[in-house]
């Protein structure tokens, strides 16, 4: 289970605002030249507030590891087998259609391409609130005297 550290900023309801630290695995990500985590500024992330934090605590927060795998593959494999499957339509396309082979390959990978991550934002959208994929507020990991 992915674990980062964060201190609570506020309190709502029953959900706490908690400004979450870049960890040291940004610095050897891949991703990161591209990643919003790589900015300047820290991540602010509202969880459900189950260990009853208070402002000012240090918070673990966490992302159950079998929700992790399925993110991590929808956000990475699933536009590369849009390229892939959209090159291998386009050749068929070109193909019947008597169009240059590359030319038609490229646009049919880039088309499924786009249309990939118009289809991950849509999925988002309509499971950004779900449970399974929200981090969740593990442990306090140190309370401010006072």
């Amino acid at each position: 289970m992915p674990a980062e550290e964060g201190v609570v900023e506020e309190i709502k309801n029953r959900k706490a605002l908690v400004r979450v630290k870049k960890s040291s695995a940004c610095k050897n990500c891949a991703s990161r030249d591209s990643c919003e985590v790589n900015s300047t500024r820290d991540m602010l992330v509202e969880v459900y507030n189950e260990v009853e934090a208070r402002e000012g605590d240090w918070v673990e927060l966490s992302i159950p590891a079998g929700s992790f795998v399925g993110l991590s593959i929808m956000v990475y494999l699933f536009p590369v087998a849009g390229l892939v499957v959209g090159a291998l339509l386009g050749n068929e396309i070109g193909r019947i259609l008597g169009l240059p082979i590359a030319a038609s390959s490229v646009c049919g990978g880039g088309l499924l391409l786009v249309l990939t991550y118009y289809v991950l934002k849509w999925i988002n959208n309509s499971s950004g609130r779900a449970e399974k994929y929200r981090p969740r507020m593990t442990r306090i990991i140190y309370r401010p005297e006072g």
